[in-house]
Order: C-alpha cells, then sequence, then structure tokens
C-alpha cells in the first residue's frame, strides 16, 4: 500500500468517526433541548429585519438592546487624552421603523442619577 494511499485512508477513518460523533452529539443536543423547553418552556426567537447604523466615532460595537421602535447601541471608542467621557460618547440612541434606523439624541433618556453613575463607573473602571 502506497503512503498516498494509507493516508487517505486514515482520513477516510477519522472524518466517519467524527461525523458519526457529530451526529449522536447534535441528536443528544437536541433530546436535551426539547426536554428543556418542556420543562422551562421556550421563546422562539427570530430576526424581523437587518439595518445599518452609524455613530459619531470609529468604535468597535459591545452591545445593543432592542424595542420594536428602538435601539440602543453601547460602543467601545478610543479617545486617546479625553478625560471626561459623556454617555453619548459610547451610546447611540436610534429609532427604528422597520426598514431604517435613524439616530435621535440620548438626552432625553439621561437622568440626573444615571449620568453621575455613568461618570464614576468610567473614572473608576
Amino acid at each position: 500500500m502506497t503512503e498516498s494511499a494509507l493516508a487517505s485512508g486514515t482520513y477516510e477513518v477519522l472524518r466517519n468517526r467524527l461525523r458519526e460523533s457529530a451526529d449522536d452529539l447534535r441528536q443528544r443536543f437536541e433530546k436535551l433541548h426539547s426536554e428543556r423547553a418542556a420543562v422551562f418552556g421556550s421563546i422562539q426567537t427570530r430576526l424581523n429585519s437587518t439595518t445599518h447604523v452609524t455613530t459619531d466615532h470609529n468604535c468597535i460595537p459591545r452591545d445593543l438592546f432592542a424595542t420594536d421602535t428602538h435601539i440602543l447601541l453601547g460602543y467601545n471608542v478610543q479617545f486617546g487624552l479625553k478625560t471626561e467621557i459623556a454617555p453619548s460618547d459610547v451610546l447611540a440612541y436610534y429609532r427604528f421603523d422597520g426598514q431604517h434606523a435613524r439616530q435621535e439624541s440620548l438626552d432625553p433618556q439621561l437622568n440626573a442619577t444615571f449620568q453621575r453613575d455613568f461618570q464614576e463607573l468610567y473614572r473608576y473602571y
């Protein structure tokens, strides 16, 4: 038997074992998922639509909270020497109409307590 035929045969054996293991794992997961759904219930999630959003800064998105009509996007930004970070520097607020997200002012959503907590969070952490 040639070396390439041996390598090919070994590859086939390993691939078949991995497929069998994957099938077994998939079946076990589906069984576990159905048992969990029977005990705890299940809420089906689905993607309604997609949209592009723009921010005031070049950033890395970190978290997103969405309702039927609004999106709150949290992101990380490199500010360099800037010492005070405002909520509008790392959060963006959008109104979503089902197809487009239009940025709105974050100010009406902020209260004094949130702003104080936000400043402390950025100052100490």
